[in-house]
């Protein structure tokens, strides 16, 4: 086994000889006390080292040593990130994603990494959101995609949606999802030029679906909640039941992003409608009356491209932590608006109901708060 320093850390020694561990990518600083014998062993590991070397290094600096006492600091050493160990001299090249991995949860890196090469997204609805949280999952390593949508591209969604060309107009947008993606990636690609309609059709979708897996709600008609509910019905009718990432979207100044959904452990999607029917009637709106409406026009409304990719990186940033289970995902148990014109995030802690059976094991104490 060879050990080294993890790459792109920098130690610095302070005054009195204690040691500050830097890790760029994350923005974490680790302070240790330590002797200078140990301060020789991370000088030599800028350069991969076998173990029996820095046991030799170790004991002629101080003979009393033992080389349980040496496993054992070199152990801390990989637990804190510090350094790592490998079967191999030279170090296998890793993505920059794989590396990003790597400074969040030194520990489970390598396991989430494989959790996300053999895991599953489906990503109902394809436009501006859609397209751009099925790119970022391949990029990702995310091992198969399966997208869904019955649109073909319009010269209308060329004003946001990145994906999609002049010359792709008229043409199937999940088609040229696909070849966009596969020119770019290695991911496995399932398309469906579905209309979804009903649960059974997103049922028929997540039949063959095996975990890790995460189902994404990007589409918007008829409603993000009514294909949000058809998902729920679906997942339920399943035998091992699957995460769901209930609504991405944006409208006008407002991007709406969550919750999550995890059998068992969150709230269920019945006790988060009850819930948001009170939010979004919090300023009294039942009591007002209208007079007069001049509707957008369907095909045309306000829309913010940057605030959708903004909507669309929340959300892969979401399934990933889900199918790798190192990011913690940010919306278990609330739901979140990114406000634009108020430039801040409107958080929702989201209750189970009083009597709700889903419910009945999820802990009170994750109810509401961020993981």
């Amino acid at each position: 086994m060879y050990y080294r320093l993890r790459t792109g850390l920098s130690i610095y020694q302070d005054a009195v000889g204690d040691l500050h561990c830097m890790f760029p990518a994350t923005g974490t600083v680790k302070h240790i006390r330590c002797s200078e014998d140990l301060i020789a062993l991370l000088k030599v590991m800028q350069t991969p080292q076998t173990l029996d070397h820095l046991y030799r290094m170790a004991f002629a600096a101080d003979p009393s040593l033992r080389p349980e006492a040496i496993a054992l600091v070199l152990d801390r050493l990989i637990a804190e990130g510090v350094i790592t160990r490998s079967a191999d001299e030279v170090e296998v090249p890793r993505s920059s994603f794989e590396l990003f991995l790597q400074e969040v949860a030194p520990l489970g890196a390598e396991q989430g990494i494989r959790a996300i090469q053999s895991g599953t997204a489906i990503i109902i609805g394809v436009g501006t959101v859609g397209s751009i949280v099925a790119t970022l999952l391949a990029q990702s390593q995310v091992g198969h995609l399966v997208v869904v949508d019955s649109d073909c591209v319009e010269e209308r969604n060329l004003e946001r949606q990145l994906t999609y060309s002049r010359n792709d107009i008229f043409q199937d947008k999940v088609a040229i999802l696909r070849q966009f993606i596969t020119d770019r990636t290695n991911v496995r690609m399932t398309t469906h030029k579905n209309k979804v309609e009903n649960a059974t059709d997103v049922f028929n979708i997540l039949e063959n679906v095996e975990p890790p897996a995460v189902v994404i709600n990007c589409g918007d008609e008829p409603s993000v909640d009514m294909i949000a509910s058809w998902i729920d019905e679906a997942i339920q009718r399943r035998n091992v039941p699957l995460p769901f990432i209930a609504g991405g979207g944006y409208a006008g100044h407002l991007g709406s992003v969550g919750p999550t959904f995890i059998e068992g452990k969150t709230i269920c999607w019945n006790c988060y409608q009850a819930q948001i029917h009170n939010i979004r009637y919090k300023y009294g709106l039942p009591d007002w009356h209208l007079i007069a409406h001049r509707p957008f026009p369907t095909h045309q409304r306000p829309a913010f491209a940057p605030l959708g990719l903004l909507v669309a990186s929340l959300i892969a940033t979401e399934a990933l932590g889900i199918l790798s289970g190192t990011i913690s995902p940010l919306f278990v148990n609330r739901h979140a608006e990114w406000n634009l014109m108020r430039n801040e995030f409107l958080w929702h802690p989201l209750e189970p109901q009083p009597g709700c059976l889903r419910c009945a094991l999820v802990s009170s104490r994750t109810v509401g708060e961020p993981r």
